[in-house]
């Protein structure tokens, strides 16, 4: 039996999971950038940027399991003291 390292959920399944979580759990003014897959950790990685900042801006990120669920992202806070100290750099 051979183990694979490709992921179950495809790249869209976790930019809209992601992006769910972002509106629930974190706020409107944020939006999730391109989905990232590590073979090696079988994990996602999912940036979190503002609308407010340029897009290259990232203010957190978000891991996503090979499945699609979310099991580590920013709070709320950390991502308002992210953006209070990016801003005054801008």
């Amino acid at each position: 039996m051979s183990s694979t390292k490709k992921p179950t959920a495809t790249r869209e399944d976790v930019e809209r999971e992601a992006s769910h979580y972002i509106l629930h759990e974190l706020g409107d003014r944020l939006w999730a950038g391109t989905p990232v897959y590590d073979a090696t950790s079988k994990l996602w990685t999912v940036p979190v940027h503002s609308l407010s900042l340029p897009k290259e801006v990232k203010l957190g990120q978000i891991t996503v399991d090979a499945r699609g669920a979310v099991i580590k992202a920013p709070t709320r806070h950390a991502i308002r003291s992210a953006f209070e100290k990016r801003r005054k750099k801008a």
